[in-house]
């Protein structure tokens, strides 16, 4: 760790690791950070490192260690409030609201203890001058998880009709929250309206749209709105898949393939985050991840696959009925925990009502594998059976998209085990997509065709804007083979229909400028044409992450 010897440093660290990939690495960095504000002899360097250890806590699978530095900060605030600028006094009361919330989603934590918080909560903000807007959401969220549903109603009611000030959650939050409640009381197309300005894009915060778009998934089913959800699904998945913290939103992805006909996406779900199984800093994620997990081995057993191997927790091998059995004995002690803190039945009620629903539609398709299955018996192998018996193949899958997501070197190679693992299988678009885009890649100049099959593909699978970047990936290796002009005709569709649809919030970050740089590269290609030819020739294998 580079040392620490003043405040503004302190600060740059700070901010630094505030960008880094949620998880342990991070909150350990700012413990060590806390250490160093400590020697530095300035009350509010402290402050603000306690500060950068909740946030980061808080946005982690540790949520649990945030209660300690709050408290911390609550001490010094009680003691000497003058060593609180603006921002930390804001940030002080504004994080009641993270610890009200995460006190409720520990379950060794007392209801007694909860409430008792909740009236210190609304005690603290009456002082400060700040509306009661955000005490009665967090009165929602706890009558609404005990199952007290009139209370949840009456802070409903409250929590909307109080001015939003400050201390309320941003609007996207707020509306998610409403709309959950609206789906919750049966109320879909209700929830769907609420969800439309953060759906759509006009509002947005570090959650959202991430946790409206999982939210929406079943409420979309449920109505036949079939392309949203499909739509929501793959736009979604791509949100939350690097966000430690969005378990339980990865759980509703989870949860929707096993009811769309999707039961092999399911798996390879599981298989991309083994830690969800086990991580236990926040116990009620945990609760909804292996809730969906039973229900997805259930779905499999029930299709005859109980045999299967199956992504699962720990070094261990998993058979689909195994991990059904285990996921829900896992799932009912945890709800059984909560239930006997709160004195209901209402959290274990609603786990085994989620575990035993049915599918809502028999198949979706989603651009990934999966088919519907009778017995293993059947003489004509249905995509299900014939996938689980390649063991490996859904890891191998995780793994390929791992490298290829971060820009790792042997993504190539990946995928071309992925292809050989998978001979026999029938894969659907977006598999055969990342197949073809990575042979491509591998073979420089003479992957003209298959970048045009994967666009193809990806396009087919519902993915646009990885269609238009594997187009420009071939338009750039035309411009490798010396044809610069044919390369530029190429790359111009591409290039206009990228920026339309990064406006339109239809594709990411990544895709668009893929087919920025591939433009960009073009360019310059030609110019170097026009004096000299650059050194090597160009030919040679397209790495991936140079688009």
């Amino acid at each position: 760790m580079t040392e620490i010897t003043d405040f503004d440093a302190l600060r740059r660290a700070m901010a630094e690791n505030g960008e880094q990939p949620e998880g342990p690495a991070r909150n350990a960095r700012a413990e060590q950070l806390l250490v160093a504000a400590e020697g530095l002899n300035v009350p509010l360097a402290v402050i603000e490192a306690l500060g950068h250890q909740l946030k980061v806590y808080n946005y982690s699978s540790e949520k649990d260690r945030m209660f300690v530095p709050f408290a911390r900060l609550l001490r010094m605030w009680d003691e000497r409030p003058e060593d609180f600028d603006e921002y930390e006094t804001h940030t002080l009361h504004w994080v009641f609201k993270w610890v009200s919330s995460g006190m409720l989603d520990q379950p060794h934590v007392p209801l007694a203890s909860v409430e008792k918080w909740l009236g210190e909560m609304e005690h603290r903000y009456r002082l400060a001058g700040h509306s009661e807007r955000a005490v009665r959401s967090a009165e929602f969220n706890v009558a609404a998880h005990i199952g007290d549903l009139p209370r949840a109603e009456r802070a409903y009611t409250a929590w909307l009709a109080a001015d939003r000030d400050r201390m309320a959650d941003c609007h996207a939050c707020e509306l998610h929250g409403q709309g959950w409640w609206q789906s919750e009381r049966g109320r879909d197309a209700e929830a769907l309206e609420l969800w439309t300005p953060v759906l759509e894009g006009e509002l947005s915060c570090a959650h959202e749209p991430h946790t409206s778009l999982a939210a929406s998934l079943l409420p979309l089913l449920r109505l036949g709105r079939l392309d949203e959800a499909r739509a929501n699904h793959l736009r979604g998945f791509r949100l939350v898949r690097a966000m430690e913290s969005m378990r339980g939103a990865y759980a509703d992805h989870v949860e929707f393939c096993a009811l769309s006909g999707n039961e092999a996406r399911g798996l390879e779900l599981l298989a991309e985050r083994p830690s969800y199984f086990t991580d236990a800093g926040h116990p009620r994620s945990r609760l909804e991840f292996l809730s969906v997990v039973a229900l997805l081995m259930d779905r499999l057993t029930g299709l005859g696959l109980g045999e299967r191997r199956v992504p699962g927790p720990g070094d261990r091998s998993w058979m689909a009925r195994e991990l059904a059995a285990h996921a829900r004995a896992e799932a009912l002690d945890l709800a059984g925990r909560f239930d006997a803190r709160n004195g209901t039945a209402y959290v274990g009620e609603r786990a085994r009502a989620r575990m035993a629903q049915e599918p809502l539609v028999e198949r979706l398709p989603l651009g990934v594998r999966s088919a519907r299955t009778a017995t293993p018996a059947t003489p004509a192998v249905p995509v299900v059976a014939r996938e689980s018996a390649e063991p490996d193949l859904a890891a191998l899958i995780a793994e390929a998209r791992g490298l290829s997501d971060g820009l790792r070197p042997h993504a190539v190679e990946a995928w071309a085990a992925v292809s050989r693992a998978a001979e026999g299988v029938e894969l659907d678009p977006r598999v055969l997509a990342e197949i073809a885009d990575h042979q491509a890649m591998d073979l420089g100049p003479e992957g003209v065709e298959l970048f045009d099959r994967a666009a193809e593909l990806y396009a087919r699978a519902g993915d646009p804007g990885e269609a238009l970047a594997a187009r420009a990936r071939g338009a750039f290796v035309r411009a490798l083979a010396g044809d610069s002009e044919a390369a530029l005709t190429a790359i111009a569709g591409p290039y206009d229909e990228i920026l339309a649809l990064y406006a339109e919030d239809g594709t990411g970050v990544r895709q668009t400028a893929s087919v920025l740089m591939a433009r960009a590269r073009i360019l310059m290609r030609r110019v170097q044409e026009a004096g000299e030819a650059p050194e090597g020739g160009g030919d040679g294998v397209l790495e991936e992450g140079v688009l």
